[in-house]
């Protein structure tokens, strides 16, 4: 399954979740970065307090993530970084963020960075069972594949 979509937790601590077009090429989500469409729209939503992760998913081999609050990146996240050269690299996070406090989670800050850190085969064998995974640690309770 493909799909892109946009979770938001308003300051209140209600979450929104936001379907967007789903990508019809790898390389929507393989060049996609900060500045692309959808995080733009996600960095928008995120001011006045908010915070906002948007989602790219490709198939079952990669998920890319990123997280902003209050209109600033605070975190990244690429499951596959060298997925088109056909190498095999750890999953890579960076920004100063904490993705499980961000979300109103801290207690599941540690089992998020272990989620995030695994390759694939370590208790889940595609990208749409880690997706399900993290979003049930963020207290998303719809499953990503009913938001495509």
């Amino acid at each position: 399954m493909t799909q892109a979509f946009i979770v938001v937790r308003a300051p209140d601590g209600s979450l929104e979740q936001v379907a967007q077009p789903t990508p019809t090429a790898m390389t929507e989500v393989w060049f996609a970065t900060p500045d692309s469409p959808l995080n733009a729209q996600a960095r928008e939503r995120s001011k006045n307090g908010a915070t906002s992760l948007s989602v790219l998913q490709w198939e079952a081999d990669v998920l890319k993530l990123w997280a902003f609050q209050d209109g600033e990146l605070q975190f990244e996240y690429d499951s596959s970084p060298s997925f088109a050269t056909c190498t095999i690299t750890p999953p890579v996070a960076s920004g100063t963020g904490d993705l499980a406090a961000l979300f109103g989670r801290p207690a599941s800050s540690a089992a998020v960075a272990r989620l995030l850190s695994r390759k694939k085969g370590l208790g889940f064998i595609s990208e749409n069972q880690r997706l399900a995974q993290l979003l049930g640690l963020l207290g998303v309770n719809t499953p990503a594949s009913s938001v495509a």
